[in-house]
């Protein structure tokens, strides 16, 4: 008898074991609606956008995700939003971006800026800005652009992003995650690993306009003119307006932040 029970309990047990382990290997675990819903999110964007639109301002822009039947058109006033779908008839702008791109913005794990950066102007990025209709920018619209992408696609207050390396891109040679822009100011978290430099291209190097980089984790060596220092954690500097620069780590992995400033920045 005693034989019998322990037969039949060890069966309840592999047949218990055995469930389980068919309802992890086949049960498909539901997507949840963030991820599904992505007509939602534009909608989320423009009517928490329009409450940081200044008084007698008005703003008209499309969102189209390419490779797909989605685009709308984001009328946005003080106070007031119309969403649409369709791009714009008026000449405007329009963001262009992929799905993925655009769900890792909406749930935060990519900044729009990031999303956006590039070290050349004719480079590739995930998110690009296009004309529309005859549009044809200012000598201040990537000022003003830069900010607008930034509070539009940021939604909850305060505007939080995160940084590290599972939300950054590889810009100018290293992972990065831009924090925000706006005229006179840019700024910039950084990781360089080994075998990484960042500003390959030396003699391309220099901005018209002065950088401080303060490194936060790690060590690693910078080319600045004609100078090569050694860097590590807790250690801030200046690269001047129009001084060629260049980072790289030879072991292990270096983070440091830059805060790009004044005239052109």
């Amino acid at each position: 008898m005693n034989v019998k029970m322990e037969v039949w309990n060890m069966r309840k047990y592999y047949g218990f074991i055995f469930v389980i382990f068919f309802l992890i290997c086949f049960h498909r675990i539901p997507v949840s609606a963030s991820d599904t819903d992505i007509e939602n999110y534009p909608r989320i964007m423009a009517e928490e956008f329009c409450n940081e639109v200044s008084a007698n301002s008005s703003l008209i822009f499309g969102v189209k995700i390419k490779e797909s039947i989605e685009e709308w058109t984001v009328k946005i006033s003080p106070g007031k939003m119309e969403l649409t779908n369709g791009l714009p008839k008026e000449p405007t702008f329009c963001f262009v971006t992929d799905k993925e791109t655009f769900l890792k913005i909406a749930t935060k794990k990519m900044n729009p800026l990031t999303a956006m950066a590039r070290a050349r102007m004719n480079e590739p990025a995930p998110m690009d800005v296009i004309p529309l209709n005859g549009f044809v920018p200012d000598k201040e619209f990537i000022g003003k652009l830069l900010p607008l992408t930034y509070s539009f696609f940021i939604t909850g207050a305060p505007e939080i992003i995160y940084f590290g390396e599972e939300f950054s891109r590889k810009v100018h040679g290293g992972k990065a995650v831009a924090f925000y822009y706006t005229p006179g100011l840019r700024s910039a978290w950084y990781k360089v690993k080994k075998g990484m430099m960042i500003n390959k291209d030396f003699e391309k190097s220099p901005n018209p306009f002065p950088s401080y980089f303060i490194v936060i984790k790690g060590k690693g060596k910078a080319k600045i003119g004609e100078k090569e220092i050694e860097l590590r954690e807790e250690m801030g500097f200046l690269v001047p307006a129009g001084a060629p620069h260049q980072f790289w780590v030879e072991e292990g992995e270096m983070e440091f932040i830059v805060i790009m400033f004044g005239k052109g920045a």
